[in-house]
Protein backbone atom coordinates (compact mmCIF):
# COMPACT_ATOMS: atom_id res chain seq x y z
CA UNK A 1 0.00 0.00 0.00
CA UNK A 2 2.87 3.07 0.60
CA UNK A 3 4.39 1.64 -2.52
CA UNK A 4 1.13 1.05 -4.89
CA UNK A 5 -1.59 3.53 -5.98
CA UNK A 6 -1.51 7.00 -4.38
CA UNK A 7 0.71 5.55 -1.20
CA UNK A 8 3.52 5.52 -3.89
CA UNK A 9 3.27 9.08 -5.20
CA UNK A 10 2.15 10.58 -1.32
CA UNK A 11 5.38 8.88 0.04
CA UNK A 12 8.07 9.02 -2.75
CA UNK A 13 7.14 11.34 -5.18
CA UNK A 14 5.33 14.17 -4.23
CA UNK A 15 7.23 15.47 -0.84
CA UNK A 16 10.00 18.20 -1.83
CA UNK A 17 12.26 16.33 1.44
CA UNK A 18 13.07 12.86 2.41
CA UNK A 19 14.35 11.43 5.48
CA UNK A 20 17.10 9.24 5.15
CA UNK A 21 18.34 6.48 6.93
CA UNK A 22 21.78 7.13 8.63
CA UNK A 23 24.70 6.53 6.06
CA UNK A 24 22.47 6.01 3.21
CA UNK A 25 22.24 10.27 2.12
CA UNK A 26 24.11 9.52 -0.86
CA UNK A 27 21.59 7.27 -2.17
CA UNK A 28 20.26 8.81 -5.85
CA UNK A 29 17.00 9.98 -5.19
CA UNK A 30 15.14 9.18 -8.52
CA UNK A 31 12.39 10.88 -10.37
CA UNK A 32 8.91 10.06 -10.43
CA UNK A 33 9.06 8.33 -13.36
CA UNK A 34 11.92 6.14 -12.49
CA UNK A 35 9.80 5.25 -9.22
CA UNK A 36 6.94 4.27 -10.72
CA UNK A 37 9.19 2.16 -13.82
CA UNK A 38 11.02 0.52 -10.54
CA UNK A 39 7.76 -0.71 -9.37
CA UNK A 40 6.81 -2.10 -12.47
CA UNK A 41 9.83 -3.64 -12.42
CA UNK A 42 9.89 -5.13 -9.37
CA UNK A 43 6.76 -6.90 -10.29
CA UNK A 44 7.85 -8.56 -13.20
CA UNK A 45 10.95 -9.86 -11.58
CA UNK A 46 8.95 -10.96 -8.93
CA UNK A 47 6.86 -13.39 -11.58
CA UNK A 48 10.35 -14.37 -13.06
CA UNK A 49 11.78 -15.79 -9.91
CA UNK A 50 8.77 -16.89 -9.13
CA UNK A 51 8.53 -19.20 -12.04
CA UNK A 52 12.33 -19.91 -12.20
CA UNK A 53 12.81 -18.46 -15.21
CA UNK A 54 16.30 -16.73 -15.13
CA UNK A 55 16.26 -17.05 -11.10
CA UNK A 56 19.37 -15.85 -9.91
CA UNK A 57 19.31 -12.45 -12.48
CA UNK A 58 15.87 -12.10 -11.33
CA UNK A 59 16.30 -12.67 -7.52
CA UNK A 60 19.55 -10.66 -7.25
CA UNK A 61 17.64 -7.17 -9.20
CA UNK A 62 14.98 -7.90 -6.92
CA UNK A 63 16.31 -7.89 -4.13
CA UNK A 64 18.55 -4.56 -5.05
CA UNK A 65 15.71 -2.71 -6.30
CA UNK A 66 13.62 -3.22 -3.21
CA UNK A 67 16.79 -2.45 -0.63
CA UNK A 68 16.92 1.11 -3.13
CA UNK A 69 12.87 1.43 -2.32
CA UNK A 70 13.85 0.53 1.18
CA UNK A 71 16.42 3.46 1.94
CA UNK A 72 14.64 6.16 -0.13
CA UNK A 73 12.56 7.59 2.42
CA UNK A 74 12.83 6.61 6.29
CA UNK A 75 9.13 7.63 7.05
CA UNK A 76 8.03 4.50 5.22
CA UNK A 77 10.33 1.95 7.16
CA UNK A 78 8.08 -1.10 8.03
CA UNK A 79 9.51 -3.67 9.78
CA UNK A 80 7.63 -6.22 7.28
CA UNK A 81 9.74 -4.63 4.61
CA UNK A 82 12.56 -5.48 6.54
CA UNK A 83 11.57 -9.08 6.60
CA UNK A 84 10.96 -9.30 3.07
CA UNK A 85 14.47 -7.90 1.85
CA UNK A 86 16.23 -10.79 4.24
CA UNK A 87 14.27 -13.58 2.97
CA UNK A 88 14.92 -12.05 -1.00
CA UNK A 89 18.36 -12.14 0.18
CA UNK A 90 18.36 -15.21 0.87
CA UNK A 91 16.79 -16.45 -1.83
CA UNK A 92 18.73 -14.84 -4.17
CA UNK A 93 22.00 -16.65 -1.97
CA UNK A 94 20.76 -20.10 -1.89
CA UNK A 95 19.85 -22.83 -4.68
CA UNK A 96 16.12 -23.14 -4.43
CA UNK A 97 15.01 -23.23 -8.19
CA UNK A 98 16.56 -26.78 -8.38
CA UNK A 99 12.65 -27.57 -8.96
CA UNK A 100 9.68 -26.80 -10.57
CA UNK A 101 11.28 -23.62 -12.14
CA UNK A 102 11.69 -22.85 -15.67
CA UNK A 103 15.44 -22.67 -15.25
CA UNK A 104 15.05 -26.83 -14.34
CA UNK A 105 12.89 -27.49 -17.54
CA UNK A 106 15.17 -26.02 -19.85
CA UNK A 107 18.20 -27.45 -18.83
CA UNK A 108 19.76 -24.33 -17.22
CA UNK A 109 20.73 -26.16 -14.06
CA UNK A 110 23.34 -28.62 -14.78
CA UNK A 111 22.47 -31.89 -12.91
CA UNK A 112 19.14 -30.04 -11.12
CA UNK A 113 16.77 -32.40 -8.88
CA UNK A 114 13.50 -32.25 -7.02
CA UNK A 115 15.60 -31.58 -3.79
CA UNK A 116 17.31 -28.47 -2.84
CA UNK A 117 20.26 -28.73 -0.16
CA UNK A 118 19.30 -28.98 3.60
CA UNK A 119 21.54 -26.48 4.90
CA UNK A 120 19.48 -23.74 2.64
CA UNK A 121 16.56 -24.83 4.56
CA UNK A 122 17.73 -24.54 7.79
CA UNK A 123 19.39 -21.15 6.73
CA UNK A 124 15.79 -19.94 6.00
CA UNK A 125 13.93 -21.69 9.78
CA UNK A 126 16.85 -19.85 11.73
CA UNK A 127 16.58 -16.52 10.15
CA UNK A 128 12.91 -16.78 10.77
CA UNK A 129 13.56 -18.41 14.32
CA UNK A 130 15.02 -15.37 15.17
CA UNK A 131 12.60 -12.76 14.02
CA UNK A 132 9.97 -14.98 15.83
CA UNK A 133 11.72 -14.72 19.34
CA UNK A 134 12.33 -11.35 19.28
CA UNK A 135 9.19 -10.64 18.60
CA UNK A 136 8.35 -12.44 22.12
CA UNK A 137 11.61 -10.66 23.54
CA UNK A 138 11.11 -7.22 23.37
CA UNK A 139 7.91 -6.99 24.82
CA UNK A 140 9.19 -8.06 28.22
CA UNK A 141 8.71 -4.43 29.34
CA UNK A 142 6.61 -3.11 32.15
CA UNK A 143 4.63 -1.23 29.38
CA UNK A 144 3.55 -3.95 27.98
CA UNK A 145 2.86 -6.28 30.90
CA UNK A 146 0.53 -4.15 31.68
CA UNK A 147 -1.26 -4.43 28.81
CA UNK A 148 -0.38 -0.75 27.31
CA UNK A 149 -0.36 -0.07 24.55
CA UNK A 150 -2.45 -3.32 23.15
CA UNK A 151 -5.49 -2.10 25.43
CA UNK A 152 -5.71 1.21 23.71
CA UNK A 153 -5.27 -0.28 20.54
CA UNK A 154 -7.90 -2.88 21.14
CA UNK A 155 -10.55 0.00 21.79
CA UNK A 156 -11.47 1.32 18.29
CA UNK A 157 -12.38 -2.50 17.40
CA UNK A 158 -14.99 -3.37 20.19
CA UNK A 159 -18.07 -3.16 18.02
CA UNK A 160 -16.12 -5.51 15.14
CA UNK A 161 -18.45 -7.68 14.07
CA UNK A 162 -16.60 -11.40 15.03
CA UNK A 163 -13.84 -10.52 17.71
CA UNK A 164 -15.74 -7.23 19.31
CA UNK A 165 -17.13 -9.43 22.07
CA UNK A 166 -14.01 -10.89 23.05
CA UNK A 167 -11.65 -7.80 23.06
CA UNK A 168 -13.77 -5.49 24.54
CA UNK A 169 -13.68 -7.49 27.98
CA UNK A 170 -11.60 -5.61 30.55
CA UNK A 171 -8.90 -7.96 30.45
CA UNK A 172 -7.94 -8.47 26.98
CA UNK A 173 -5.13 -6.54 26.61
CA UNK A 174 -3.34 -8.00 29.65
CA UNK A 175 -4.13 -11.26 28.09
CA UNK A 176 -3.32 -10.84 24.71
CA UNK A 177 -0.18 -9.10 25.88
CA UNK A 178 1.26 -12.22 28.30
CA UNK A 179 0.07 -14.25 25.11
CA UNK A 180 1.84 -12.85 22.74
CA UNK A 181 4.97 -13.48 24.54
CA UNK A 182 4.04 -17.13 25.12
CA UNK A 183 3.25 -17.99 21.82
CA UNK A 184 6.31 -16.45 20.65
CA UNK A 185 8.95 -17.64 23.35
CA UNK A 186 7.69 -20.98 23.88
CA UNK A 187 5.84 -21.53 20.48
CA UNK A 188 9.04 -20.70 18.27
CA UNK A 189 11.34 -23.11 19.54
CA UNK A 190 8.48 -25.80 19.36
CA UNK A 191 8.56 -25.56 15.70
CA UNK A 192 11.59 -27.78 15.31
CA UNK A 193 9.83 -30.58 17.10
CA UNK A 194 7.58 -33.15 14.67
CA UNK A 195 4.87 -33.57 17.38
CA UNK A 196 4.14 -29.81 18.15
CA UNK A 197 4.54 -28.55 14.98
CA UNK A 198 1.15 -28.35 13.44
CA UNK A 199 -0.78 -27.17 16.50
CA UNK A 200 2.00 -24.42 16.61
CA UNK A 201 1.66 -23.68 13.06
CA UNK A 202 -2.45 -23.65 13.41
CA UNK A 203 -1.90 -21.85 16.61
CA UNK A 204 0.14 -18.97 14.76
CA UNK A 205 -2.29 -18.82 11.67
CA UNK A 206 -4.78 -17.81 13.98
CA UNK A 207 -3.13 -15.31 15.38
CA UNK A 208 -1.77 -13.75 12.69
CA UNK A 209 -5.10 -13.95 10.58
CA UNK A 210 -6.70 -12.00 14.09
CA UNK A 211 -3.82 -9.55 13.74
CA UNK A 212 -5.00 -8.71 9.71
CA UNK A 213 -8.60 -8.15 11.42
CA UNK A 214 -8.01 -6.10 13.79
CA UNK A 215 -5.06 -4.39 13.09
CA UNK A 216 -3.89 -2.31 9.73
CA UNK A 217 -0.36 -4.51 9.81
CA UNK A 218 -0.08 -5.07 5.48
CA UNK A 219 1.55 -8.38 4.60
CA UNK A 220 3.63 -9.15 7.79
CA UNK A 221 0.82 -11.84 8.80
CA UNK A 222 0.75 -13.75 5.26
CA UNK A 223 4.50 -13.43 5.44
CA UNK A 224 4.76 -14.94 8.66
CA UNK A 225 2.05 -17.55 7.91
CA UNK A 226 3.61 -19.05 4.98
CA UNK A 227 7.27 -18.49 6.52
CA UNK A 228 6.20 -21.36 9.46
CA UNK A 229 5.19 -23.64 6.77
CA UNK A 230 8.90 -24.13 6.19
CA UNK A 231 9.08 -26.46 9.63
CA UNK A 232 7.50 -29.09 7.85
CA UNK A 233 8.76 -31.85 6.51
CA UNK A 234 10.10 -30.95 3.44
CA UNK A 235 7.98 -33.11 0.72
CA UNK A 236 4.79 -31.60 2.11
CA UNK A 237 3.44 -29.82 -0.85
CA UNK A 238 4.40 -33.53 -3.18
CA UNK A 239 2.52 -35.27 -0.49
CA UNK A 240 -0.13 -32.61 -0.41
CA UNK A 241 -0.57 -33.06 -4.21
CA UNK A 242 -1.07 -36.74 -4.10
CA UNK A 243 -3.41 -36.80 -1.50
CA UNK A 244 -5.58 -34.53 -3.81
CA UNK A 245 -4.62 -36.38 -7.18
CA UNK A 246 -4.77 -40.10 -6.43
CA UNK A 247 -1.68 -41.02 -7.28
CA UNK A 248 1.72 -41.43 -5.17
CA UNK A 249 4.22 -38.85 -4.44
CA UNK A 250 6.62 -38.49 -7.03
CA UNK A 251 9.93 -38.87 -5.65
CA UNK A 252 13.39 -36.78 -6.55
CA UNK A 253 15.15 -38.03 -9.92
CA UNK A 254 18.05 -39.70 -8.98
CA UNK A 255 21.22 -37.74 -10.65
CA UNK A 256 24.42 -39.38 -11.75
CA UNK A 257 26.51 -36.79 -9.71
CA UNK A 258 25.68 -34.79 -6.90
CA UNK A 259 23.18 -31.99 -8.02
CA UNK A 260 25.04 -29.27 -6.37
CA UNK A 261 28.25 -28.85 -4.17
CA UNK A 262 28.26 -29.11 -0.25
CA UNK A 263 27.97 -26.16 1.86
CA UNK A 264 31.42 -24.71 1.42
CA UNK A 265 33.56 -22.96 3.48
CA UNK A 266 33.30 -19.38 2.31
CA UNK A 267 29.57 -20.06 2.25
CA UNK A 268 29.25 -21.14 5.56
CA UNK A 269 31.18 -18.77 6.86
CA UNK A 270 29.18 -16.08 5.28
CA UNK A 271 25.74 -17.62 6.25
CA UNK A 272 27.34 -18.12 10.16
CA UNK A 273 27.94 -14.26 10.35
CA UNK A 274 24.69 -13.50 8.95
CA UNK A 275 22.46 -15.17 11.27
CA UNK A 276 24.79 -13.97 14.38
CA UNK A 277 24.27 -10.26 13.09
CA UNK A 278 20.99 -10.95 12.95
CA UNK A 279 21.18 -12.24 16.68
CA UNK A 280 23.39 -9.49 17.81
CA UNK A 281 21.80 -6.70 15.79
CA UNK A 282 18.49 -5.34 17.40
CA UNK A 283 20.57 -5.87 20.78
CA UNK A 284 22.22 -2.65 20.34
CA UNK A 285 19.78 -0.39 21.99
CA UNK A 286 21.13 -1.84 25.16
CA UNK A 287 24.74 0.33 24.24
CA UNK A 288 22.50 3.21 24.62
CA UNK A 289 21.15 5.23 27.76
CA UNK A 290 17.86 5.34 28.55
CA UNK A 291 14.10 3.77 27.34
CA UNK A 292 14.74 2.48 23.84
CA UNK A 293 10.88 3.40 23.24
CA UNK A 294 11.46 6.60 24.18
CA UNK A 295 14.61 7.45 22.30
CA UNK A 296 14.43 5.63 19.32
CA UNK A 297 18.13 4.44 19.58
CA UNK A 298 17.88 0.88 18.41
CA UNK A 299 14.63 0.87 17.77
CA UNK A 300 14.50 0.22 14.00
CA UNK A 301 15.87 -3.38 12.24
CA UNK A 302 15.15 -5.04 16.17
CA UNK A 303 11.77 -6.43 15.44
CA UNK A 304 10.36 -4.28 17.58
CA UNK A 305 6.81 -4.56 16.22
CA UNK A 306 3.84 -3.26 17.43
CA UNK A 307 5.52 -2.60 20.82
CA UNK A 308 4.98 1.36 21.68
CA UNK A 309 2.59 3.94 20.84
CA UNK A 310 3.13 8.10 20.34
CA UNK A 311 1.00 10.68 19.62
CA UNK A 312 1.91 14.18 19.30
CA UNK A 313 2.66 17.05 17.61
CA UNK A 314 5.30 19.42 16.53
CA UNK A 315 6.50 23.53 15.77
CA UNK A 316 9.68 24.80 14.84
CA UNK A 317 10.96 27.71 15.74
CA UNK A 318 13.97 29.36 13.50
CA UNK A 319 16.04 32.72 14.57
CA UNK A 320 18.29 34.59 12.34
CA UNK A 321 21.36 35.29 14.72
CA UNK A 322 22.18 38.39 13.17
CA UNK A 323 18.77 40.44 12.97
CA UNK A 324 16.69 38.09 15.67
CA UNK A 325 13.94 37.65 13.53
CA UNK A 326 11.93 34.94 14.55
CA UNK A 327 9.72 32.14 12.32
CA UNK A 328 7.32 29.87 13.38
CA UNK A 329 7.25 26.92 11.50
CA UNK A 330 4.55 23.80 10.68
CA UNK A 331 5.99 21.10 9.65
CA UNK A 332 3.08 20.15 7.44
CA UNK A 333 3.72 22.99 5.61
CA UNK A 334 6.46 21.13 4.02
CA UNK A 335 5.90 17.16 4.58
CA UNK A 336 3.44 14.72 4.17
CA UNK A 337 0.96 13.45 6.59
CA UNK A 338 3.06 10.13 6.97
CA UNK A 339 6.36 11.78 7.36
CA UNK A 340 5.25 14.89 10.27
CA UNK A 341 3.61 11.12 12.10
CA UNK A 342 6.27 9.51 11.85
CA UNK A 343 8.50 12.93 12.53
CA UNK A 344 7.00 13.37 15.80
CA UNK A 345 7.96 10.19 17.55
CA UNK A 346 11.49 10.07 16.46
CA UNK A 347 14.39 12.13 17.45
CA UNK A 348 16.43 11.66 14.81
CA UNK A 349 14.19 12.52 11.93
CA UNK A 350 13.36 15.92 13.69
CA UNK A 351 17.07 16.52 13.74
CA UNK A 352 16.60 15.67 10.25
CA UNK A 353 13.95 18.05 9.52
CA UNK A 354 15.76 20.60 11.45
CA UNK A 355 18.81 20.33 9.14
CA UNK A 356 16.18 20.78 6.10
CA UNK A 357 14.61 23.89 7.47
CA UNK A 358 18.13 25.39 7.83
CA UNK A 359 19.41 24.61 4.61
CA UNK A 360 15.68 26.38 3.05
CA UNK A 361 16.32 29.54 5.19
CA UNK A 362 19.85 29.92 3.46
CA UNK A 363 18.79 29.03 0.52
CA UNK A 364 15.93 30.76 0.07
CA UNK A 365 15.82 33.65 2.32
CA UNK A 366 19.10 34.49 2.18
CA UNK A 367 19.73 33.38 6.53
CA UNK A 368 22.88 31.73 6.88
CA UNK A 369 23.58 29.94 10.23
CA UNK A 370 19.69 30.12 11.14
CA UNK A 371 18.96 28.23 14.30
CA UNK A 372 16.68 25.78 15.00
CA UNK A 373 14.50 24.73 18.04
CA UNK A 374 11.90 22.37 17.83
CA UNK A 375 8.93 22.03 20.55
CA UNK A 376 7.85 18.43 20.35
CA UNK A 377 4.93 16.98 23.08
CA UNK A 378 5.10 13.41 23.11
CA UNK A 379 2.58 10.94 24.84
CA UNK A 380 4.30 7.74 25.32
CA UNK A 381 1.88 4.53 25.88
CA UNK A 382 -0.69 7.36 27.03
CA UNK A 383 0.87 8.93 29.22
CA UNK A 384 1.05 12.48 29.38
CA UNK A 385 2.78 14.34 26.59
CA UNK A 386 6.72 15.52 27.40
CA UNK A 387 8.87 17.18 25.28
CA UNK A 388 11.18 14.37 23.49
CA UNK A 389 14.15 16.84 22.39
CA UNK A 390 15.48 19.66 24.60
CA UNK A 391 13.28 22.67 23.60
CA UNK A 392 16.11 25.29 23.54
CA UNK A 393 18.70 23.39 21.85
CA UNK A 394 19.65 24.43 18.56
CA UNK A 395 19.36 21.31 16.23
CA UNK A 396 20.85 22.53 13.27
CA UNK A 397 23.93 22.25 15.11
CA UNK A 398 23.36 18.76 15.77
CA UNK A 399 25.04 16.36 13.77
CA UNK A 400 23.84 12.86 13.63
CA UNK A 401 26.33 9.53 14.82
CA UNK A 402 25.78 5.94 15.97
CA UNK A 403 26.77 7.42 19.39
CA UNK A 404 24.70 8.41 22.27
CA UNK A 405 21.99 11.58 21.80
CA UNK A 406 22.38 14.51 24.72
CA UNK A 407 19.84 16.43 22.92
CA UNK A 408 16.89 13.76 23.45
CA UNK A 409 15.42 13.86 26.73
CA UNK A 410 14.62 11.54 29.57
CA UNK A 411 11.71 9.24 29.50
CA UNK A 412 9.13 10.43 31.43
CA UNK A 413 8.45 7.49 33.65
CA UNK A 414 6.28 4.56 34.69
CA UNK A 415 2.71 3.94 33.75
CA UNK A 416 0.41 5.66 36.13
CA UNK A 417 -3.15 4.96 34.61
CA UNK A 418 -4.51 3.49 31.76
CA UNK A 419 -3.39 4.94 28.15
CA UNK A 420 -7.21 6.07 26.31
CA UNK A 421 -5.70 6.23 22.84
CA UNK A 422 -6.45 5.06 19.43
CA UNK A 423 -4.69 2.81 17.75
CA UNK A 424 -1.13 4.15 16.49
CA UNK A 425 2.13 4.27 15.13
CA UNK A 426 4.34 0.71 14.98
Amino acid sequence: RLLLGDGLRANLIDPPFHFRYFGFGWLPHPPGYLIYAGVVAMGVLAVTMMLGWRYRISAWLLTGLLAWFFLLEEATYLNHFYLLFLMLFLLALTPVHQTWSLDARAGRIQGAVGTVPAWALLAFKLALEIVLLYAGIVKLTPDWLAGQPLTAWLEPSHDHWLLGPLVSQPWSGVVGSWGVIVLHLVGAPLLFFRWARMWVIVIYATFHLTNHMLFNIGIFPFMTIAGTLLFLDPDWPRRLGARFSGRPPAAPVAAARPPFPRLGRGMAAFLVSFLVFQTVFPLRHYLYPGNVAWTEEGHRFAWRMKLRDKEGWAIFRILDPETGRKWVVNPLDYLASRQYRQMVGRPDMVVQFAHHLAEVWARDRGVAGAEVRATVMVSLNGREPKPLVEPERDLARVTLSLGPADWITAHPGPLEAPAELAAGGR
